[in-house]
């Protein structure tokens, strides 16, 4: 009996040190990875300029955006590191490819609601930095930024448009980006990114199976950014004043359809 109960103390010891031992890096269960950069969206191409002090307009009647100007800011910047498990991101299918260089009008569109679903990507990125404008440069630049909105707005109507600007960006020189297999599905499509994809220099398949995208380049490339809004504020003494502030949900909405591929 007291071997017996020796033998079974021996297998609990090792059932727990296997399970403490084994699970030490694993993810809890029912635990799922966390979006990547929250707030942050995906840029239209990385080889886009959209960096912190980048004006852009968003015309509402169009859901469209447009660029006004970039400021003559020199924004901060640091390396970061983006923890592994922090990789997922919503898209639809029409932003990746506008994001991978591949524009939405040279592909044919047999439904255009499989470019308007969002599905979850993967990203994942190596040599990345983040730049940002702090308050203070902001604040030194506002006469500036006011003088840019008021000029535009002379032939634009204030009430027809919203403005933004780019407050952070991140950049990487490799960029991964998975599960766009199984995402885009079809096999049409795939067949036509790889036709598009073989023509550009720095973006190919990750390996035959064609799962993930891989993007390099020698140079840093702009693959998120941070914009926030330029509200106007009437005064009781006439005129207007202007704050910045994070999207609303309205306006974050706006945002994104302005910028989604389609």
């Amino acid at each position: 009996m007291k071997k017996n109960a020796f033998l079974n103390l021996l297998i609990l010891f090792a059932i727990l040190f296997g399970n403490a031992f084994c699970g030490r890096n694993s993810v809890p269960p029912g635990r799922k990875n966390k979006e990547i950069l929250p707030g942050f969206y995906l840029v239209k191409s990385p080889a886009s300029d959209d960096r912190p002090g980048t004006v852009f307009r968003v015309d509402k009647r169009e859901k469209a955006s447009y660029r006004v100007k970039t400021l003559d800011i020199q924004p901060s910047d640091a390396n970061i590191s983006i923890p592994s498990k922090e990789n997922q991101k919503e898209l639809n299918i029409g932003t990746l490819l506008d994001f991978i260089a591949l524009k939405s009008s040279n592909i044919d569109l047999t439904s255009s609601n499989s470019f308007k679903n969002k599905k979850t990507y993967t990203f994942n990125l190596n040599n990345t930095k983040i730049y940002r404008l702090d308050d203070t440069q902001v604040s030194e630049h506002w006469e500036k930024l006011k003088e840019i909105v008021i000029k535009n707005e002379e032939i634009m109507d204030i009430k027809k448009n919203r403005y933004f600007i780019i407050r952070e960006a991140v950049s990487a020189t490799e960029i991964q980006i998975g599960k766009v297999k199984e995402n885009v599905g079809s096999d049409s499509l795939i067949a036509k990114i790889d036709k598009i994809v073989d023509a550009n220099i720095g973006v190919s398949w990750a390996s035959i199976k064609k799962t993930e995208l891989n993007i390099s380049a020698k140079t840093p490339l702009f693959v998120f950014y941070k914009p926030q809004e330029i509200i106007f504020v009437k005064q009781a003494a006439g005129g207007l004043s202007y704050k910045l502030v994070d999207l609303s949900t309205e306006s974050e909405r706006m945002f994104y359809e302005s910028h989604e591929g389609n």
